[in-house]
């Protein structure tokens, strides 16, 4: 047990907080913190879903952007280089390839804007959809499911949808990267094993979203609605189970936990 609370991530407890929260200092320091924890992961996801939190929780920043036009258009500007230098960073980390071979715009449209839609995934996954059949066998009926296990610990020879997608629709030589297959991606490859297995998948798709707003509302947090579309914002992007799965965890950890407090003081 205390294993798989170690494996809970920060980002569903990061939004639960800056979310409900009203202190503006508590907001900042938590903030920071989940940057701090993405640059430890290698990654820069914790900018990202930074980013769209702060823009979520104030409109304000919108609403300063469309009035102050010369702002955004510098920002907009300095974009394709911040984000330039933002990947060579995490490439570093990474200890991988330099992305200098790369311009800013490439890295804008490629990488930034290929992180928030799955679609040109989708449309190559659809298009290569005869060539899937072949891998059939390699697919186990339950594969999406399988995805949502992974927190557990159980990983079968099949290591996820997004290794598959890698490997065998874009032709990948590292079997230790993924790619997003989206949630039509998802259903794609769920029409080679069989309709059954699109509509299992498409029910699972459709209870793991409700799920969280439902988890989100019965915890009663503040700004309930905008938690539960946080947390399953990106998994509406890649459609990766095991994303929202364990967002899942995170609250059911937060609701059991929560009531456990309550439990003690009633009985104080």
């Amino acid at each position: 047990m205390r294993a798989l609370i170690y494996k809970l991530p920060a980002y569903p407890f990061a939004v639960v907080y800056i979310m409900g929260s009203k202190y503006n200092k508590g907001i900042a320091i938590t903030i920071i913190l989940l940057c701090l924890y993405s640059i430890i992961n290698k990654s820069l996801g914790g900018f990202f879903t930074t980013s769209m939190i702060l823009i979520y929780k104030y409109p304000s920043i919108i609403l300063f952007l469309k009035r102050h036009i010369i702002i955004t258009g510098i920002i907009l500007l300095l974009s394709p280089s911040i984000i330039g230098i933002a990947y060579d960073f995490r490439a570093q980390l990474r200890d991988g390839p330099e992305m200098a071979e790369k311009s800013g715009s490439d890295l804008l449209f490629g990488k930034v804007c290929g992180r928030i839609s799955s679609f040109s995934n989708n449309a190559y996954i659809f298009q290569n959809l005869p060539s899937l059949y072949l891998y059939k066998d390699e697919v186990p009926a339950e594969f999406y499911i399988m995805d949502m296990l992974h927190f557990f610990g159980i990983r079968p020879e099949f290591k996820s949808t997004g290794n598959f997608v890698e490997m065998h629709v874009k032709h990948g030589k590292d079997d230790r990267y993924s790619s997003m297959a989206g949630i039509g991606g998802v259903l794609f490859i769920s029409i080679i094993k069989s309709p059954w297995i699109v509509a299992l998948n498409l029910f699972i798709i459709l209870a793991s979203t409700y799920l969280i707003f439902f988890l989100a509302k019965k915890i009663k947090l503040r700004n309930a609605c905008g938690v539960a579309l946080l947390l399953s914002v990106w998994f509406m992007s890649n459609g990766d189970s095991s994303e929202i799965a364990i967002n899942i965890y995170s609250l059911l950890f937060a609701w059991i936990i929560l009531k456990l407090i309550a439990r003690k003081h009633v009985v104080k």
